[in-house]
């Protein structure tokens, strides 16, 4: 029986999940910017730091096994992502702004995504 994680749609899920965990640790490394007071003893003992490595070695993790039997021009556009997942996320836990030119980012950013995707069959 073929193993399931060696197909290319499996591929692209693997990547989607990396880049879900990407954003995940920089949300986690904005909490810990927030928290530095401009000393190395802050940055040490801030335990957002060491939470986002966590979820960003997760991610590197789901990005390794993608790359792993996926196409790279396809899969790395994937992780473009990451930066819509952090403009959604942005306003709801750090109360920053969405104005229209962030929107059209990211409409960019999924159109871009979209183009690649069709150029696997080409």
């Amino acid at each position: 029986m073929k193993n399931d994680f060696n197909t290319p749609i499996m591929s692209i899920v693997l990547m989607a999940i990396s880049a879900i965990f990407s954003a995940a640790g920089q949300i986690t490394y904005k909490f810990a910017g927030n928290r530095l007071d401009g000393t190395i003893m802050s940055f040490i003992l801030n335990p957002f730091v060491y939470i986002g490595v966590i979820i960003f070695g997760i991610g590197f993790v789901f990005l390794l096994k993608a790359l792993l039997k996926g196409e790279v021009t396809i899969l790395y556009p994937i992780m473009s992502t990451s930066f819509i997942w952090i403009a959604l996320l942005s306003p709801i836990i750090f109360g920053e702004s969405m104005g229209w030119n962030k929107w059209l980012g990211i409409g960019v950013i999924i159109l871009g995504v979209y183009f690649i995707a069709r150029g696997r069959n080409e």
